[in-house]
């Protein structure tokens, strides 16, 4: 019982392309605690984290600082602008990446190998400002 408590620890990685030149982007953890701050310069901006999953049920678990939500419907926030702790911004915004939809067949992976599980969204919107709201992510093995 104990280790379907603990799960397994995955490492993730959250891949934003092309983001907007200028932005400061970051990891936003548990009551929205700014981790890992980055100017974007338009390059992808690369952030890793660490989870854990339990893969004792019927679909896995998801656990750890970064993850939210309820447990059918899991995910972490990546940030821009005020939420990111941009300092003079007054505005922000938050990308919602899901965790709930990464094949399992993946998820069974990197809990067994150690492998990234890599997730990989543009950084930008259809109107050049950050990414937000829930993102779409291409999720693979790294």
């Amino acid at each position: 019982m104990a280790k379907a408590q603990a799960g397994e620890t995955v490492r993730l990685r959250l891949v934003l392309t092309a983001p907007p030149k200028g932005a400061v982007f970051s990891l936003q953890g548990k009551d929205g605690v700014v981790e890992r701050q980055s100017v974007s310069t338009g390059a992808d901006l690369v952030f890793d984290l660490v989870a854990r999953v339990s893969l004792e049920g019927p679909a896995p678990r998801w656990l750890g600082d970064y993850v939210r939500g309820g447990q059918a419907d899991r995910f972490f926030y990546f940030a821009s602008g005020v939420y990111a702790g941009e300092p003079g911004r007054a505005d922000g915004r938050r990308g919602k990446v899901a965790l709930w939809n990464i094949p399992e067949a993946l998820v069974h992976e990197a809990a067994k190998t150690g492998a990234v599980l890599q997730a990989t969204t543009p950084g930008a919107d259809k109107h050049g400002l950050p990414a937000c709201a829930s993102v779409k992510a291409n999720w693979a093995l790294a």
